[in-house]
């Protein structure tokens, strides 16, 4: 009698992500390198591909968050499986440099992609 073996394989899907965050604004440059390239480091532990990575906008907060009333917002585009993604998400709050962040996924990057990559501006309203 033979046995049988069924191997199932995990299907998994690559999603695509908008990840922003906060640093404050108090930091130096060079300290604020450090941040993005921790923040780079996760990403490629958790086998993400990185799509775009830049300083956003410097900004006045509507309140304090964890004392810092000024931040720099900085702006991040990439790609992983979504277990991977949660594993980054888990990882990022335990961060304390980074006092706030926000991942959203999107379905197609592709027009918020354009706006930074190829410099094009959002159309006026």
């Amino acid at each position: 009698m033979q046995s049988c073996v069924l191997l199932f394989t995990a299907r998994t899907r690559v999603n695509s992500y908008e990840l922003l965050y906060l640093i404050p604004a108090t930091l130096t440059q060079e300290e604020s390198g450090k941040i993005r390239e921790l923040v780079l480091e996760l990403l490629q532990k958790h086998n993400a591909k990185l799509i775009h990575h830049e300083i956003w906008a410097k900004r006045r907060l509507a309140f304090p968050i964890k004392k810092v009333e000024n931040a720099v917002y900085v702006l991040c585009y990439f790609t992983a499986e979504a277990s991977d993604a949660v594993l980054f998400k888990q990882n990022l709050s335990l961060k304390r440099e980074v006092i706030r962040f926000t991942i959203i996924k999107h379905d197609d990057l592709t027009p918020q992609i354009k706006r930074f990559v190829q410099g094009e501006k959002p159309e006026a309203k």
